[in-house]
């Protein structure tokens, strides 16, 4: 047996086979690496269980998963997205005994996708519904506005009147005055507040106003969020606004030279929308000031489009199902959701209520968070920004999986338990792949070009060696759909091109592999 081994091995070093390495160091190194594989099982899923979601949402992310022929977790994504930023600020969850770590569920997010892969009605699928409402909302406080700017004047006509009246001792109209102003005042105490839910595009001066008067947070939503972020390099501060907005419900002022300051209740702001895979690439994970800051980390809903097929299903919506996700989305934008979930108001804060978790859910929060960040980031050191801040992720995801259920049937305490953390947790480890996914991006976009190139270099130079020589360079790549000149004289660098009034040729013979000129 001895002997049949070594004369393999000589077999295998003559076919110019490595050197095998010895049994104990193999088993030892294939040891540590499935100890490392199943460290990161741990932590990674591949889908979204439909059964991990409950009523209505599972049921219409299935209907637009099947109606769009999308994958049912691109679907989620963009579901978790709109729905998390409906809750945004009028919801936090308070993990551990300190009440000052809070997590409000602002999610940001983006669907990185080429051209042509449904993003637009899978957005609209959630955005619709929303936007019902939010143009209603737009009106009231027009109407509200118009309202209070009547009665400030109202106010200055009867001030000026008080004052004209106290000068000709008229007690019967400085009585009637004082009575008006008192009503008045009170009518004019407090400003109308608006309620924007979603904002498409803005400018910081925009947002600012928006949120110097909104009740609650605001989602900036954008079909490609590639706007929002090259508007960071003609304004910066832009960029420092909506990264302190990611936190949620903290209190800024913005000075103005003209317009004196603007005060901010609740800086609170979600994002979301569609980006293509190379503009991702050059924005979010190469462009340094979104590394340095952490804007990419701040992107914790990501999913990666990869084999889009396109597929008509001629299928009708399942209306009834709509219907009842539709009262959902009311229900988080309209009703006080503490009156479900029986939330106390955060301290600090005005209008803002928290849950906490029970101490089971609190122990299993602990320990994935903890082993997410000391043994995945060991595998995966690019995430450590992400995984660092992926807390934000579960309790978000959690919350939103407890208001839901309380709408369904109202819970009688503050706490959210250990089954909903678990399925938030199931749902979190599939967009750390994602997470891993989109840090492939720039790989994976490298290795398209290389196979795309090659195939191009082939059908130049197949097509090239068929023709009649010499022959017009132009002549090459036009005839051939998808190559330009650049890449045609990249291609065919290795052989010799001539130039002759202002034309680049071909020459007419071959030899060592290229064409060369005739003495």
């Amino acid at each position: 047996m001895a002997e049949i081994i070594k004369n393999t091995l000589k077999e295998l070093e003559a076919q110019g086979a490595k050197t095998l390495e010895p049994t104990s160091e193999i088993t030892s190194k294939s040891i540590a690496q499935n100890e490392m594989d199943k460290k990161v099982e741990k932590y990674i899923s591949s889908v979204i269980d439909p059964e991990l979601l409950p009523y209505p949402i599972k049921e219409y992310f299935k209907d637009v998963s099947q109606r769009l022929y999308l994958p049912f977790e691109e679907v989620a994504t963009a579901g978790f997205a709109f729905l998390s930023n409906l809750i945004t600020d009028k919801l936090c969850l308070i993990p551990t005994n300190d009440i000052s770590y809070k997590i409000i569920p602002n999610l940001w997010g983006c669907i990185i996708a080429e051209k042509g892969t449904r993003k637009t009605p899978l957005f609209q699928a959630f955005s619709n519904p929303i936007y019902q409402k939010h143009f209603r909302y737009v009106e009231i406080f027009k109407e509200e506005q118009e309202r209070y700017e009547m009665r400030i004047k109202a106010l200055e006509s009867k001030r000026k009147a008080l004052i004209k009246a106290e000068a000709e001792n008229n007690d019967e109209k400085i009585e009637e005055m004082k009575e008006a102003i008192h009503n008045l005042e009170k009518k004019t105490k407090n400003k109308p507040k608006s309620r924007y839910l979603i904002l498409t595009d803005t400018t910081k001066e925009k947002l600012t106003d928006v949120l110097s008067t909104n009740s609650q947070g605001i989602l900036i939503f954008q079909d490609e969020i590639t706007r929002i972020i090259y508007s960071f390099v003609k304004d910066p501060e832009m960029r420092s606004l909506i990264l302190e907005s990611w936190s949620g419900a903290s209190k800024h002022t913005i000075g103005r030279i003209n317009r004196g300051d603007v005060n901010i209740e609740k800086l609170t702001i979600g994002l979301f929308g569609g980006i293509q895979p190379e503009l991702y690439k050059q924005l979010v994970l190469a462009q340094e000031d979104n590394i340095a800051s952490g804007f990419n980390d701040r992107f914790q809903l990501l999913y990666v489009v990869k084999d889009f097929k396109y597929q008509i299903t001629d299928k009708e919506q399942n209306e009834i199902i709509y219907n009842e996700f539709k009262k959902l989305v009311d229900t988080l934008i309209d009703m006080k959701l503490e009156n479900y979930t029986k939330a106390k108001e955060y301290p600090y804060i005005e209008d803002l209520y928290y849950l906490k978790l029970t101490d089971e859910a609190k122990k299993i929060f602990k320990s994935f968070m903890e082993g997410l960040n000391n043994e995945l980031s060991q595998e995966y050191p690019l995430l450590r920004g992400f995984l660092s801040k992926s807390d934000k992720l579960l309790g978000s995801l959690a919350l939103l999986l407890h208001t839901i259920e309380a709408i369904n049937e109202p819970k009688e305490n503050n706490y959210i338990n250990a089954d909903i953390m678990n399925r938030a947790i199931e749902i979190t480890k599939f967009y750390i792949y994602q997470a891993i996914e989109a840090s492939h991006i720039a790989i994976h976009l490298e290795e398209k070009k290389e196979i795309d190139f090659e195939k191009k270099r082939n059908r130049v130079l197949s097509y090239t060696l068929k023709q009649k020589l010499p022959i017009k360079l132009r002549d090459i790549y036009r005839p051939l759909k998808g190559v330009s000149k650049k890449e045609a004289l990249q291609i065919l660098e290795p052989y010799y091109i001539i130039e002759k009034d202002g034309q680049s040729f071909i020459v007419k013979e071959q030899k060592n592999n290229a064409f060369e000129v005739k003495n």
